[in-house]
């Protein structure tokens, strides 16, 4: 009974004090249609993307994707992320990880 209180206690101190949040904005010179239809080629992704490959899934909204995300020293582990928001030619949002732990949101504008 004591361990679960403990670990209870630590994933609520994770949770409201450990929260930490990168954002990256990149301008790219092409025109929506040209980056779009990148996005959606997920064949194509490790291309320009060698951190977080799709591996299954659609690309459609509330579709369930799982990706292999690399990590630094080469290792890798599947990840999965659901599609919460697809809108052509404009926004992609994909979210998922590990409420309370590791959780990400990876939002496209365009």
């Amino acid at each position: 009974m004591i361990v679960v209180v403990v670990l209870t206690a630590v994933l609520l101190l994770l949770y409201f004090f450990g929260r930490k949040s990168v954002h990256t904005a990149l301008v790219i010179e092409a025109s929506p249609r040209q980056i779009w239809e990148v996005l959606m080629h997920k064949e194509a992704y490790e291309k320009w993307n060698q951190v977080l490959i799709p591996i299954k899934g659609d690309i459609e909204q509330g579709n369930q994707l799982t990706y292999k995300l690399v990590q630094p020293d080469g290792n890798s582990i599947e990840v999965e992320m659901k599609v919460v928001q697809l809108v052509p030619l404009k926004l992609l949002n994909q979210r998922g990880g590990f409420p309370g732990l590791f959780t990400y949101d990876h939002c496209y504008i365009l």
